[in-house]
């Protein structure tokens, strides 16, 4: 099978991609540099000569991830209805995925935000002001309760409503992030 051709950030995005998969699939005892090599179908020194370490690789994983989720908080929240960019909001944080991420970057004592000087938070809360004429005081407040809500329903939302006896469906997931929405209007 011939090589297939990558520049350097191509290479590095698929590295990344894969790690990632892994993560989602298979756990984090997944990260090895073999498994992630094999899985985006390149060779393990060349993982080492785009990234030096697992470590380094583990560190730009974190960054990597955090900033996609920021983006798609940003990117929903710019380009759509207010409402309707809220409501995305509250489902991609809320989402199993996301929660999953979260967590194995808490628990590898990383911070599952981008870095503080990025101001991304901030970002978000000046966009949401602009957009509805709200305090900032009152739209960091929102914001709290809405990432606090929703990394807490990604993380344990299953247990939680089989120990209050509610369906754990897609709809009554839905019930509770339009109950929550409509209590921030």
């Amino acid at each position: 099978m011939p090589r297939k051709r990558r520049t350097p950030e191509e290479a590095k995005r698929e590295i990344l991609h894969a790690a990632q998969e892994l993560l989602l699939e298979e756990g984090p005892d997944s990260l090895k540099l073999s498994r992630i090599a094999k899985k985006a179908k390149i060779s393990h020194p060349l993982v080492l000569h785009h990234f030096g370490s697992i470590d380094q690789l583990l560190f730009l994983l974190q960054e990597s991830i955090a900033r996609d989720i920021r983006n798609q908080l940003l990117s929903s929240l710019q380009n759509a209805p207010i409402e309707e960019g809220i409501f995305h909001a509250l489902q991609t944080l809320s989402s199993i995925k996301t929660a999953r991420l979260m967590a194995w970057l808490i628990a590898k004592g990383h911070s599952p935000f981008p870095p503080t000087e990025e101001q991304g938070l901030q970002k978000i809360q000046q966009l949401l002001h602009v957009r509805t004429g709200r305090s900032k005081k009152e739209l960091g407040h929102m914001m709290l309760l809405v990432l606090f809500t929703s990394y807490g329903e990604g993380l344990f939302g299953s247990d939680l409503r089989a120990r209050l006896g509610v369906d754990d469906t897609p709809s009554s997931k839905e019930e509770f992030r339009t109950w929550l929405f409509s209590k921030m209007r």
